[in-house]
C-alpha cells in the first residue's frame, strides 16, 4: 500500500511557510523585548507557544473538516472547502501583522509601515 504525497504536499508547504513566520515572530519578539523593552525573561518565552499551537491546530481542523467525505447538501460541502483557506489566511494575516510590529518597535521603514497603518512614523523613537 503506497501512500500518495500529492494530496498533503499542499499542506506541508503551507505549514512550512506557517511555522516559519511564526519562528520568525519570536525571534523578533525576543529581540524587541531585549533591545527596545530591555526587560527578556527566558521564563516568559514558553507562555506565547500556546498560541501558535493553537493556529495551527484550528488550521488542521479546518483541513480535517474540508476533506471528510460528507453526505450533506453541496452548499456545507463548498463551505467546508471554503474554511481552509479563510482560516490559513486569517492566521498568517495575524502572525504577520505581529511581525510588522516588531519591524516597526526597531524602527525599521517607518514611513512605509506607518502608511499601513503599523507604527507612528518615527524611527527608534524609544531608543533613545
Amino acid at each position: 500500500m503506497n501512500f500518495d504525497f500529492s494530496v498533503v504536499e499542499p499542506y506541508l508547504v503551507k505549514l512550512g511557510w506557517m511555522v516559519g513566520l511564526m519562528v520568525l515572530d519570536i525571534i523578533g519578539g525576543i529581540l524587541k523585548s531585549v533591545f527596545i523593552d530591555k526587560n527578556f525573561q527566558w521564563e516568559k518565552v514558553p507562555a506565547f507557544l500556546p498560541k501558535y499551537i493553537l493556529y495551527i491546530f484550528g488550521w488542521g481542523v479546518s483541513i480535517f473538516l474540508g476533506v471528510m467525505p460528507s453526505d450533506a447538501s453541496e452548499s456545507v460541502v463548498n463551505g467546508l472547502d471554503f474554511a481552509e483557506p479563510v482560516v490559513y489566511g486569517a492566521v498568517m494575516v495575524g502572525v504577520g501583522a505581529s511581525l510588522l510590529g516588531h519591524i516597526a518597535k526597531f524602527g525599521l521603514f517607518p514611513t512605509q509601515l506607518a502608511r499601513i497603518g503599523v507604527g507612528d512614523g518615527t524611527s527608534r523613537k524609544d531608543l533613545g
